[in-house]
């Protein structure tokens, strides 16, 4: 809760700072998140956020193995299922389960994943100030566009 705007309101708060890979082949992929380049719409909030995680500066998904996928992906249809790894963040692990959306447009793959999980799962405390109050639900979502690779 934002002390002067009505509820619900949330705060957005967005990355392109993912790096890592993604297996199709049924060995692990790891995907990590710098904390540290997470942004908003607001500054203070920024300048927050990177402080929380100061000591804990990136976020690791861990997928044991991509399974069940299409054989093939055709233009337009959306194929969905659920993907779950291990989330290390804030010097804990847990367990998640993502639901994936993927689809096809032209040569490009878009998917779509996502996932909550609470602050306390992961004893973050609250980023809660005296003019915000923070639920424990954190939602994520994850867009990924995958292209051919071009020699």
């Amino acid at each position: 809760k934002i002390a002067q705007f009505p509820l619900p309101n949330d705060a957005v708060i967005k990355s392109t700072a993912l790096s890592g890979e993604i297996r199709l082949d049924g060995r692990p992929s790891t995907v990590s998140l710098d904390l540290q380049r997470l942004s908003s719409d607001q500054s203070r909030r920024d300048g927050f956020v990177r402080r929380m995680f100061r000591s804990h500066p990136t976020a690791v998904l861990t997928v044991p193995a991509l399974v069940d996928l299409p054989e093939r992906y055709e233009a337009g249809q959306i194929v969905t299922q659920t993907v779950e790894g291990t989330l290390a963040l804030y010097g804990a692990e847990r367990p998640v389960t993502f639901h994936v959306e993927a689809r096809l447009d032209g040569s490009v793959l878009y998917v779509l994943a996502k996932t909550s999980f609470t602050w306390s799962a992961f004893n973050i405390p609250p980023p809660n100030t005296p003019s915000v109050q923070v639920q424990d639900n954190v939602a994520v979502e994850v867009l990924l566009a995958a292209r051919p690779e071009t020699r």
